[in-house]
Formats: structure tokens, sequence, C-alpha cells
């Protein structure tokens, strides 16, 4: 992952508890040897909390993310696990606490950074389209800062919102999976953004296919522009299609 190019990783998913609590910690510990960041798990609460900041050519970029989905355990003061928003259609009704607490923590965020990025691990699988859940969520997080929010889980790509001034984006698809049972499952996007200061003035879409050694490869044409139509059919605003 370092060779890679990776600075930073959302461990708040559905799977970091597959192995049991000493497995989950290993991974932490793992990590944390690597100097590769880390966001939504951690030994507690209080870890599984706490933002990641990096700072390249002077823009400080702050990163959290949250669990929906559950499986992983939810992390407390005694227990490690994932940062847990619990809401539909997973784990129950939405948590207004977490989603307060989690605001919270994206205002405090939000006065140390130039721009917020929220990573959410929610929906339902095998659909393009995002849960009303993941939109009510998305507001809360977008009015205590959050300048992105994107989203991960269902396995397929999700259309994309603004909530305000905020770019929510629903599901970026798998990226590296061995879900070759479904067309939907190999194709994603990875996103390209451009940030001056404060001000995130572009995000742009990648499109990628999974290949049969389940290696994302870019892909262009009418493959490309497939994906992107799943995309663009269930989003809102200026992203909705307009024909």
């Amino acid at each position: 992952m370092r060779a890679a190019g990776f600075d930073l990783l959302s461990l708040a998913n559905n799977h970091l508890g597959d192995y049991g609590d000493r497995a989950l910690r290993q991974t932490l510990s793992r990590f944390r040897s690597t100097k590769i960041d880390t966001v939504g798990a951690g030994r507690n609460l209080s870890a599984a909390r706490r933002p990641v900041v990096l700072d390249r050519d002077g823009v400080r970029v702050g990163f959290l993310a949250v669990d929906s989905i559950g499986e992983s355990p939810a992390a407390t003061r005694t227990r490690a696990g994932t940062n847990r928003l619990d809401m539909p259609p997973r784990t129950g009704p939405l948590d207004r606490s977490a989603l307060g607490r989690i605001s919270s923590d994206i205002r405090q965020l939000n006065k140390r950074v130039d721009v917020v990025v929220v990573m959410t691990h929610w929906g339902t699988q095998y659909t393009h389209r995002p849960e009303p859940s993941q939109r009510l969520a998305a507001r809360a997080l977008a009015d205590a800062g959050a300048d992105l929010v994107i989203g991960g889980h269902p396995h397929w790509v999700q259309g994309w919102e603004m909530a305000g001034s905020t770019v929510v984006v629903h599901s970026l698809g798998n990226f590296i999976f061995d879900m070759d049972f479904q067309t939907k499952t190999r194709e994603g996007v990875f996103l390209e953004i451009v940030l001056w200061g404060d001000t995130v003035k572009a995000v742009e879409p990648v499109p990628y296919l999974i290949d049969d050694t389940f290696s994302p490869l870019p892909v262009r044409g009418d493959r490309a522009q497939g994906i992107l139509d799943d995309i663009w059919d269930t989003s809102r605003g200026p992203f909705a299609p307009t024909s």
C-alpha cells in the first residue's frame, strides 16, 4: 500500500472485525508500524473518533470516518472497534445521539483545517440508489462543516448530490475486491479532487474496471460512460441527468 502511494485508509467497515478482537487489534498495530494513517477505528472509541490531518502544499485536509453497517464491533471506552453511526438499513433507526457526537467532531476538526472529508460506510448492497437515511445523515455532516462526504459499502456506484455546498458521493463502488459474479461489482470510480486553499474547486470521477486478477484498471469510451451513467441516473441537483 505504501508503494502504491496510500497515505491514509478508512477502517470504518463491516469486515474489520471478521477474525475477532485479537486480529482487529493486530490490524491497527500493523498499520501504525508501517506509518499508514487510519481513521474510523481504534482500540477504543476515543481512538476511533480521532481524525487525521494531512498537510499538502500548505493545505490542511482533515479526515474522519464512520461505519453504519455493523458486524464489526462498535468501539466503546474499553473495546476496540469502529466509529459507529447506527442507521438504516443495517443497524436500526438513525442514532441521533451518535450523529450529534460525530457532528461535534466535525465542527472541532473544521477549526483546525482547510477542508474536511468524511468517509462513510453505509447503504444497501447491489443498488445504485442511495437510501433516504444516507441523504439525511449527509445533510447533518454537511451542516457540521464537512466539505466532502464520500461513501462506500454498496459494492455498486451510487448517485451524487449537493448538501448545501458539500459534495456527497454516496458510493464509489468496489476497488480491489474478488466479487466477480456481477458486472456491477467489478466497476467503480476513484475521485480526482482539486482544492484551492479551503475551497473544493472540482471533483471528477475516474471510472475503472476490476480485471480477472482483481486489479482496478481505468477504462475509457463506452464502458466508462456506462459506469458514469449509473452514477448520474441516481444523482440529484447539478449532477442529475438533464434529458
